[in-house]
């Protein structure tokens, strides 16, 4: 695998991950945020905020995973 293809993978990997982690951090509730003992009772806003800028992130990771060169 070329450089370029291992630094395309990894971001795609990043996106997925990101997109993941805002969906645990936005409904902890969840199956999945009761196993990692996410605390259930938290301000929205919080969750809110927090689940966003994961996604930004995650979005981010995407959009740079699409481009020519990724650099």
């Amino acid at each position: 695998m070329s450089r370029l293809g291992l630094v395309r993978a990894s971001l795609w990997v990043s996106f997925v991950f990101n997109l993941v982690a805002a969906y645990i951090f936005a409904a902890p509730g969840s199956f999945v945020g009761r196993l990692l003992s996410l605390p259930a009772a938290t301000a929205p806003i919080y969750l809110a905020l927090t689940s966003y800028m994961i996604a930004v992130f995650g979005c981010s990771y995407g959009w740079l995973a699409m481009q020519r060169d990724p650099h």
